[in-house]
């Protein structure tokens, strides 16, 4: 105190002398040498870092997110598509050689269903049909595998004479599809 006293009783005395004198933990001493309460080296400071995110970085990660996912679903209804595509296609190769087959036994290709040596099943995503048994049978072809629901998506057809596979799209926007599984898209198709 008597320092204190006599820096204040002299006639230059500035703030900054009066920091100078401050010792470390002198306003409350503590013989164990721990910070005290009261010490100004236990007040947060007032420009640390504070964890977490602030709403604006969450809705940029959502953005991202919601602009990845716009991006990739299309892709992925394409992936399922062209696996589904693969039914059909199995199923009328099959039933494509089965009316081979017949043609050359016969010569020509079967009216009937029962006439050729292939079990003929609903698949679970296409419809078979062919000759008598399908009213909207495409010229040229000797079977068809449509999807469900039939005739509003797009129909595979055997094409006999090119011994192959095409693709009858019934919309403008399931050409994609055909595309897709690497069928050729039928010419009179939408």
């Amino acid at each position: 105190m008597k320092r204190f006293a006599s820096i204040l009783s002299s006639p230059k005395v500035s703030v900054g002398d009066l920091f100078l004198l401050k010792k470390e933990n002198d306003r409350f001493p503590n013989p164990a040498g721990r910070l005290t309460l009261g010490n100004e080296d236990t007040i947060a400071d007032a420009h640390a870092p504070i964890n977490g995110f602030t709403l604006i970085e969450l809705l940029v990660v959502v953005l991202i997110i919601g602009i990845l996912a716009a991006v990739a679903l299309p892709q992925y209804e394409k992936a399922v598509e062209k696996s589904r595509t693969t039914e059909g296609i199995t199923g009328l190769t099959a039933i494509g050689r089965a009316q081979e087959v017949y043609h050359l036994a016969t010569g020509s290709y079967a009216d009937d269903w029962q006439d050729l040596d292939v079990s003929i099943q609903a698949g679970k995503n296409f419809t078979f049909g062919g000759k008598t048994l399908s009213e909207g049978l495409y010229p040229g072809s000797v079977a068809e595998a449509s999807r469900d629901p039939r005739y509003t998506r797009y129909t595979l057809l055997y094409m006999p004479e090119e011994q192959k596979i095409v693709c009858f799209a019934h919309a403008t926007n399931q050409r994609q599809y055909c595309i897709a599984a690497g069928l050729e898209v039928a010419v009179n198709s939408y």
